[in-house]
């Protein structure tokens, strides 16, 4: 909640910097996480300056994992805004910092948001790219966000004109947001569902024959 990320910003020293259990900078992760619980709120502007603090605080005290963890972080915001340039950015920069370092996940997390991106100028393109990063997080076990993973890859099936795929996995996301309890996504999961299925006909509705 937001109540929380807050707490935890107030308590951050970056003259100390403390680590969290998987090694990600405390203060990076809560600008970072804090800046989707934001945009969930509907407070657009002060989600992007977050993330853009997030991103910063990571510069400033040269942690490259944490710089990884804000950029991934901040790509997907972006996708959330709908803005394909940034995403483009941020995710081909956590890629990049991946494949220096040798981070699995972010760089994983970070091949979803660029399949995202891409396909939707090259849907072919993004499925592979999708569902490629996602069999990597299956062999890795890390299951978090897949219904919201899920929804853009049925986003790029749709854009092939593969209504039919794209409403099955749309279905599947929708059982495993609830069956998970995992369901900050559920509404836009509906929502989507609801803008792929056909409206009813004019005379079913009137009940006409």
């Amino acid at each position: 909640s937001r109540r929380h990320f807050e707490a935890a910003l107030a308590a951050y020293d970056e003259r100390h910097p403390q680590r969290s259990a998987l090694g990600s900078d405390l203060g990076v992760f809560a600008y970072s996480w804090g800046a989707h619980t934001l945009w969930l709120l509907g407070e657009e502007p002060a989600a992007v300056a977050q993330a853009e603090q997030a991103i910063a605080l990571a510069r400033r005290i040269d942690h490259p994992y944490s710089h990884t963890l804000a950029l991934a972080y901040a790509a997907m915001l972006h996708q959330m805004r709908r803005d394909t340039g940034m995403v483009l950015d941020c995710a081909s920069a956590a890629v990049a910092l991946c494949e220096r370092y040798g981070f699995a996940y972010y760089g994983d997390w970070a091949q979803v948001l660029l399949g995202w991106a891409h396909g939707r100028e090259r849907p072919e393109e993004g499925v592979a790219m999708i569902e490629s990063a996602l069999d990597r997080l299956d062999a890795n076990r890390a299951q978090a966000r897949r219904p919201y993973y899920l929804s853009l890859l049925a986003e790029i099936y749709a854009r092939c004109g593969n209504r039919e795929r794209a409403a099955s996995i749309l279905d599947a996301a929708i059982t495993m947001s609830r069956e998970r309890a995992e369901v900050w996504w559920l509404p836009a999961l509906y929502l989507q569902k609801g803008e792929l299925d056909p409206p009813p006909q004019r005379d079913a509705i009137l009940g006409c024959a």
